[in-house]
Formats: structure tokens, sequence, C-alpha cells
């Protein structure tokens, strides 16, 4: 007849409870130098009633401390210790080395963060004559935002001391109100500085080695410079254009901290079918409170062990020379697998130290 009867009943099994990350790191605190900890492999996650998804994301977060100054050194390495090269000048390579400098960062901002450097720069062709820098640096931000930009970006480490550092430098524009203005024999001399290179491929470096010459605090980048260049001494008034480098080591002031302080904020974060999350961090501090030791003489060079880099040093290094492979380390002072013409500007640059 077609009777029909149905009786329906509904189980609802409801999953509120989130699932379990297991084995985060604790929040840390680190000195500007010491070693950031490696990401552990072990952290996992559980939940109760379902199959779960693990997700970890870090952030770097880059300080700006407002008034921040820092004295500017030449890179303690080089023969001559310069830190403005112009390239190209005058049909040539002409060194400038720092009488004096600072550096002053801008706002406690990473958007829009702003820093000047100023120095005096004697000309090494010309004791009597050399220029007045003034470095403008806008658009400083870290690295998770220096590499994420639109166009191709990375980091300059021609001598193979930044290692991990890069992760904390800060990377800034160098603005085109950037001048050198020249003094004694340069009088009137004025050279427009617009970053280089002009793809924005590499950035004006700030923090640990990212001076690209030595592997103390620091900074460096890259100029095209163009203008009206004068020689009173040689009668010269001419236009020149080329490109530059520029290189510092920094001695930071006492209470301003010898790196900008850093965060690194490691999180894992699990999700199971159900849609309930847990999100665990572990936070890295690192800096800001403490000035860099000032660095004590390097021994670097020093290849007989007499406290001394002197003749007998460069006979051992002269005796290594064109050694390839694992068996030339101690005489491979870039760790380029070679001993060649580049070793010896590193070796030359330590020459005549004393080591306590």
């Amino acid at each position: 007849c077609g009777n029909v009867t149905v009786a329906t009943q509904t189980i609802t099994i409801v999953d509120n409870e989130p699932p379990v990350i297991h084995n985060v790191p604790a929040s840390i605190d680190l000195e500007c130098n010491d070693a950031v900890p490696p990401l552990p492999d072990d952290v996992y996650a559980t939940d109760n009633c379902s199959d779960v998804s693990l997700v970890f994301n870090q952030t770097i977060v880059e300080g700006f401390p407002s008034g921040n100054e820092c004295f500017l050194l030449p890179p303690q390495m080089l023969a001559p210790e310069w830190s403005l090269t112009l390239l190209e000048f005058m049909g040539s390579q002409v060194y400038f080395t720092l009488q004096e400098g600072q550096l002053i960062t801008g706002p406690e901002t990473v958007d829009g963060s702003t820093a000047q450097i100023t120095a005096t720069l004697n000309s090494s062709s010309n004791p009597n004559g050399g220029f007045y820098l003034t470095l403008d640096l806008i658009n400083g931000m870290d690295w998770n935002s220096w590499s994420n930009q639109a166009w191709p970006t990375s980091y300059k480490d021609d001598w193979n001391f930044a290692g991990n550092n890069y992760l904390n430098w800060t990377y800034y524009i160098i603005s085109n109100t950037s001048v050198l203005v020249g003094f004694g024999d340069y009088e009137g001399s004025v050279l427009n500085l617009e970053h280089a290179p002009s793809n924005l491929y590499y950035g004006y470096q700030l923090g640990q080695a990212a001076n690209n010459l030595t592997a103390a605090f620091g900074s460096g980048g890259w100029t095209t410079y163009s203008g009206t260049f004068i020689d009173s001494s040689q009668g010269i008034n001419t236009q020149v254009s080329g490109g530059s480098d520029l290189a510092f080591e920094h001695e930071c002031t006492e209470g301003t901290g010898g790196c900008p302080e850093s965060t690194i904020i490691n999180t894992w974060t699990a999700t199971d079918v159900c849609g309930n999350v847990t999100v665990e961090e572990q936070i890295i501090t690192i800096g800001g409170t403490e000035p860099l030791p000032t660095p004590s003489p390097s021994c670097s060079g020093d290849f007989n062990n007499d406290q001394h880099v002197n003749v007998q040093d460069l006979l051992h290094f002269s005796s290594h020379y064109g050694c390839i492979g694992g068996n030339c380390s101690a005489t491979d002072m870039n760790n380029d697998s070679f001993v060649n013409a580049t070793d010896l500007l590193v070796f030359i640059g330590f020459w005549g130290n004393s080591c306590p």
C-alpha cells in the first residue's frame, strides 16, 4: 500500500580540541657575536582524533635604535686601508683614506627607516686634496623584506666573511641626495652619487661583516658618481663619471649597542582536519644592549707563530703560492681552495702586525 515510516538518528562528533606541538625550543636572548642556534629537527604535532599538518615560518625583524651613533674606521685589512675607491677616475683607480666619520641611524621603524654617513676622505694620489662625504641612506629593511622585493635582490660577500650574518643585516637604498664635496686642492669639486647597481640587486649593507672586506661590524655599498672635479695643484677642471666602492668598519658609542637589536621569530602552526589551530613561537633576541668588543690584534698571516707578520711569513706564503685544494689551508686566506694573488692582498693587509 506504499505506507512509509522513516526514523533518523543523527550522531554529531564535535572536535574542539586543538593539536599539540612538541619540542618547540624556548625563547632566548643573545649578544651581538653569539651564534644563532640551528633550527630543531624534532618538532612535531599530534591531535586527539585526526590527522594534523605542521607549517614552519621564520620572521626576522631588524631594530633601528633612534640616534644610534657609530664612529667610522677604515677596514683593517687592506693596504692602503681605503674606505672609498673611485673607479675610472681620471683614467685610473684612486683610493681615499678615512680621516674621520660617523653613522647615525634614523627613526625606530623598518619601512622608510633612514640613516646618514658623514666622513672626511683624503686622496691617496694627492695628500693635499680630498672629499667630504654625505651618504644619505633610505628605505632600510631587514633581510626578510629585502629578499622579497618585486625585483631580484641579494647580498655581497666577496671575501667569504659573512656566513649567516647577512640574515641580520640592514639593507638600505642610497639616496641621490648623496654627494662628495672637495676640500684642499679639490675645493670646488662636487660629485653626485647614486645607488649602484641601478637595478638594486645589492643594497647598502649594515651589520656584522657587511662592509664586504672584513669580518668586523660595519657597512659597505656601491655608487655611481658624476660631476665636476677640480684639482688646483694640477690646473684640472673637468667633468668626470664612473663607479665607486665604499667600505667602513664601525665603532659604536657606549650605550647604543654594537649592533642593531634584531629579533628572529620562529613560528610553528598545527592545524587538524576540523580547523582547530595551535601556534607556538620561539623568539630569539639578538644584541642591542652591549657595544661590540674592541677587536684584538689579528694574528692572521703569522705562519711561523713568532707573533709578528714579517718577511719570514712572506717566504712561507711564497712557498705555497699556486697551491690548490685542502693541503694549503693555512695560506689560503680567503678559503677558496687556491693560493693566489687574492690571498696575497689579504696577507699584505696584515703586514707588520704584532700579536700578543
